[in-house]
């Protein structure tokens, strides 16, 4: 085996092979390189444009939830705010209608002692017609009293004794007596059942409590 060296033809074209595979490995590398960056920048836009799209559509979510909880919202206050209404109308309703007990209470209040009144002073005046038709038949008891008397002191003639017996008060008498006592306290019975009966009906009516 020699130990001379190519000929530097061979050398120089050897050398021009080598420049020639280093400089298409360097451009080969950076259109490599250049489609890498090329790719990482679309695969970069490509996510900041869905990110972007999710974000947008994030927004719009949030957007339209926050706007249908603000109608909720109103509409519940609106809901409640009728509620209360109502609730106060009823309040109103119901004074009303204490208002209206309180003035038939007074009322009836008024018409009782107005026909209690109107009884004591029937009852006084039937008293006192009572009193009056016994003081008559007192007056005739008197009378045959001062009769008997002067007849007991003057010796009675026949005259005497008739005339007593005209001023005594009869059995019819005594029974008339009797019937106008007990028709006046029939009327005195059938006024008090007719207050009786004006006070019920001008009671209110009792309203039985329904179990929830």
């Amino acid at each position: 085996m020699s130990d001379d060296l190519p000929r530097l033809e061979a050398r120089m074209r050897a050398q021009e092979r080598m420049g020639t595979i280093l400089h298409a490995r360097i451009e080969e590398l950076s259109q490599d390189m250049t489609g890498s960056f090329r790719e990482l920048t679309d695969n970069r836009l490509q996510s900041e444009r869905k990110r972007d799209a999710r974000i947008d559509a994030l927004s719009q979510d949030m957007t339209a939830s926050f706007t249908q909880l603000a109608g909720y919202h109103v509409q519940t206050e609106q809901t409640i705010n009728t509620q209360f209404e109502q609730v106060n109308a009823q309040f109103k309703q119901v004074d009303t209608r204490f208002d209206k007990v309180d003035a038939d209470n007074k009322e009836l209040s008024r018409d009782m002692t107005a026909s209690f009144t109107q009884l004591a002073g029937y009852h006084i005046q039937n008293e006192q017609a009572i009193g009056a038709q016994f003081e008559q038949v007192n007056a005739q008891f008197d009378k045959v009293n001062a009769r008997t008397a002067n007849i007991e002191a003057n010796m009675a003639t026949k005259d005497d004794i008739v005339a007593i017996r005209a001023d005594m008060a009869t059995k019819d008498d005594i029974v008339a007596i009797r019937a106008d006592m007990g028709a006046m306290e029939n009327r005195i019975s059938n006024t008090l059942q007719q207050f009786l009966a004006e006070i019920d009906s001008r009671l209110p009516p009792r309203q039985t409590s329904k179990k929830s």
